[in-house]
Formats: C-alpha cells, structure tokens, sequence
C-alpha cells in the first residue's frame, strides 16, 4: 500500500512513517500543508493519504475536500474528536484521533483502501 502523509509537523510525520512502513506499508512522500498534499496526491496518485487537520497555507479540510474526488481515500488524524464530523463531511473515508495512530491507523487504512482489518 502506497501512503502519502500529510502533517506540518516533521517530528510526527517521521514517527507516522515508521509505524506505517513497520506495518509493511510504502509511505512514497509527505506532505507539510494542504497545497503540498493535493499536488502529491495529482501527481503520485497514492493508494491513500493520512491527512493532518489543522496546518498552514490550506488546512486538511481544504485538501481532502480536492483529493477525494481523485478516488483517492483520505483518512484525517486529528487531535480532538470536534474535527472528526467536518473530515468526513469533506470527502474523508475516516478520521483517527492522532493519540489512538500507533493502534489503529494501519488497521484503518487497510479498511479503507479494501485490504480489510
């Protein structure tokens, strides 16, 4: 599985990276802002992207509302459960709280992009 991340902060980007590929996922680029990511995922075509909520120039709403449509599945790790209902009204497929990431986020993106749990 082919995974862009998308997260202003490099710090967890990495640790997200090292989760994912420990998991035997492909993360294939990052992303620092909302523009960055919907020019990855145009250009890269991922099998997903995680997307961070809140980052500068263009937030994760902004972007997912422009990748889905691709058909590409966007799951939105988010700090507070209040984000969650506006992720998925963008277009997310599904929202993890980034506190719950390291036990559930490689189980949910396997959901999402149809490799099951």
């Amino acid at each position: 599985m082919r995974v862009l991340i998308v997260d202003d902060d490099a710090r967890y980007a990495a640790a997200l990276a090292a989760l994912l590929e420990a998991e035997g996922m492909s993360v294939i680029a990052s992303a620092r802002n909302g523009a960055e990511a919907v020019a990855a995922a145009e250009k890269l075509r991922p099998d997903v992207v995680t997307m961070d909520l809140q980052m500068p120039v263009m937030d994760g709403i902004e972007a997912t509302r422009r990748i889905a449509p691709l058909g590409i599945p966007v799951v939105m790790l988010t700090g507070s459960r209040s984000g969650g209902g506006d992720a998925v009204k963008a277009g997310a497929a599904a929202f993890v709280l980034k506190a719950d990431a390291a036990v559930l986020l490689a189980r949910v993106l396997r959901t999402v992009v149809g490799g099951g749990a």
